[in-house]
């Protein structure tokens, strides 16, 4: 689990890296005004049967606001009202507001028809985008709305969290730093000329997997198979797997990385190359795949998205 949970904060470190942050609905809190990971309106759409609002019909998108608007609510005597919605900035046009009126039959509208969690970020951004969605703050202000009316509020901390990505970077950095280090024990004990001239070819691609001590578990040649993959090739690479690997983790178990404090098992990834010398092209932190759906899943929990 521990290991599925650092695979998907790095994925969505890059995530949040490389994507358009949205802009946020809002919420005016007592004498406040705070952008909200939360879109009512959305469960107002899915139960009407509505898809638009029509004075926004042929606005713009823009990459920040691809919903077209964004909506103002307020929490009053333990209710949820929506107080105004407006276009999403545009670089070619002026917003302008919907006619409340015209759609709801009053120009301050009571939420009832949504039920879920309002979720108000607090203190510092850690990561993503300050325009929403995307972002990671040091607290979350949890405010349960079940059919337009206040439930109850909790704030949760983001702090765990934030530690732990903090630790997969130290981590991933200094791993980024062994490169030198790993390539002069291999050195050591090895004679790479002689291997290759035992038509091993040891050069390749490996997949070192420590435990959370720094110790070596394993060693493991990285194969690419498919169904064009004939017999011969699987069983090449199952004696180069047997032989250099066993040759690489004789070499390297001599140096432990306990000084790293790894606060999990990790694998390291390297890749390497001989001609007259040994070169090693990768020495990195190991990222495993997850599916869309795991990830899709994660998010929106994180993010508490529930409409």
């Amino acid at each position: 689990m521990r290991v599925f949970v650092f695979i998907i904060f790095s994925f969505l470190i890059y995530f949040k890296a490389h994507s358009t942050g949205q802009t946020p609905d809002y919420l005016i809190l007592d004498n406040d005004t705070v952008p909200i990971f939360s879109n009512p309106l959305k469960q107002y759409f899915n139960q009407s049967g509505s898809k638009d609002i029509p004075e926004f019909q042929n606005s713009c998108l823009s990459t920040n606001c691809w919903r077209g608007y964004v909506a103002f609510w307020k929490l009053e005597n333990d209710s949820l009202f929506l107080v105004r919605i407006t276009g999403c900035p545009c670089r070619y046009e002026d917003s302008k507001d919907a006619n409340l009126k015209l759609m709801f039959g009053s120009e301050i509208v009571f939420a009832y028809w949504y039920s879920g969690k309002l979720t108000v970020p607090k203190g510092e951004l850690f990561s993503g985008s300050d325009m929403g969605y995307n972002a990671i703050y040091e607290h979350e202000l949890l405010i349960e709305i079940e059919s337009g009316n206040f439930k109850n509020q909790s704030l949760i901390s983001n702090r765990a969290y934030i530690q732990s990505v903090k630790n997969e970077n130290k981590l991933h950095e200094q791993i980024l730093g062994l490169k030198d280090t790993i390539l002069y024990y291999l050195n050591l004990d090895l004679d790479w000329e002689k291997l290759n001239n035992a038509n091993l070819f040891c050069t390749d691609s490996y997949l070192l997997s420590y435990n959370e001590n720094g110790i070596l578990k394993d060693v493991k040649l990285i194969t690419y198979h498919d169904d064009s993959t004939t017999l011969g090739d699987k069983f090449y690479y199952w004696r180069i797997d047997n032989k250099c690997s066993k040759k690489i983790k004789k070499a390297l178990i001599q140096f432990p990385l306990s000084f790293l404090n790894p606060h999990r098992d990790f694998i390291i990834e390297i890749e390497l190359f001989y001609r007259e010398k040994l070169e090693m092209w990768m020495c990195r932190l190991h990222y495993e795949r997850v599916s869309d759906e795991e990830l899709e899943d994660y998010v929106r929990k994180q993010m508490n998205i529930n409409e």
